[in-house]
This record gives structure tokens, sequence and C-alpha cells, in this order.
């Protein structure tokens, strides 16, 4: 997502790019809408949250991200 040129991302991009069909990734970008990471803008089109985001993933790759356990 963050290599696309614009702000609006469509799902046929990113399959392009990872190889995957939109079925086999879809559950992966409902969780980052979940988190607040991008935003669902219209039907398979998905944006970034924080333009910033983008940017620093744009220029230092994919981020991780640890999950925390909660007693």
């Amino acid at each position: 997502m963050a290599e696309h040129n614009g702000p609006n991302v469509p799902l046929s991009f990113i399959s392009d790019k990872i190889g995957l069909a939109q079925n086999q990734y879809s559950i992966n970008m409902s969780t980052l809408v979940d988190r607040g990471i991008i935003n669902r803008l219209d039907k398979g089109v998905y944006g970034f949250v924080d333009p910033l985001l983008k940017e620093y993933i744009r220029e230092f790759g994919i981020i991780s991200v640890s999950t925390v356990e909660q007693d």
C-alpha cells in the first residue's frame, strides 16, 4: 500500500504487488481496519489513517507489530 502513488489504494494494486487474490488477504485488511491503521474508503479501496505512517513504511519498509498478552 505504501508504494502506491495516491492516498486511495485499490485492492487490485495490492493484489498485483503481493501476488495474492483478494480473498487470500481480506482478513488481514479487516484486521488493519479494526486496529485503526487503514480505512476502507470505498468498495475495494483503502487508505492509511495517518499519511506519515505511509511515508514511514515507504522509506523504512515493513514494521513489525508484537502482540501483548493481558492477564
